[in-house]
């Protein structure tokens, strides 16, 4: 079996003041899953958040089990964002998913869901660059949202 390709997701709060940076497996049934012990910061700058962003995708790997019916967030991620429910949760944050692609990474964004922003970096970018695309999407998809 391939390796699973590396991925993480960026929770962005709507106002701006926080953001959680999720590592995320993949399972033997090919589904997705949050990993515990997100990292919740509420104040960063561009290198700070990038090296946040890179070692989630350096920690995502192939689990023992299997993530069926699971989405995001996962339990952990929603605890740690204090957010009473996963529908507050969603009203409060913006997902931006980062996934490895043949030579790339995908940074896509989903303002609502007839639409997908998407962006894309070099395997070799600077972890200052990571932050810079993850946060241009989050403004764009917070302008865009209804």
């Amino acid at each position: 079996m391939p390796p699973a390709p590396k991925q993480a997701h960026v929770y962005f709060r709507r106002d701006g003041k926080r953001v959680l940076v999720v590592t995320v497996h993949t399972g033997r049934d090919g589904g997705i899953g949050e990993a515990e012990g997100p990292l919740s910061l509420t104040t960063w700058d561009d290198d700070a958040l990038g090296e946040s962003i890179t070692t989630a995708l350096e920690q995502s790997a192939l689990a023992a089990r299997e993530f069926r019916g699971s989405r995001p967030p996962g339990a952990a991620t929603l605890k740690i964002s204090g957010e009473p429910s996963p529908r507050s949760f969603d009203a409060a944050f913006i997902l931006i998913r980062i996934t490895e692609a043949p030579g790339e990474y995908l940074l896509q964004g989903k303002p609502d869901p007839t639409l997908a922003l998407s962006a894309t970096l070099s395997m070799t970018a600077l972890p200052a660059e990571f932050a810079r695309q993850a946060t241009r999407l989050f403004q764009i998809c917070r302008d865009r949202k209804f």
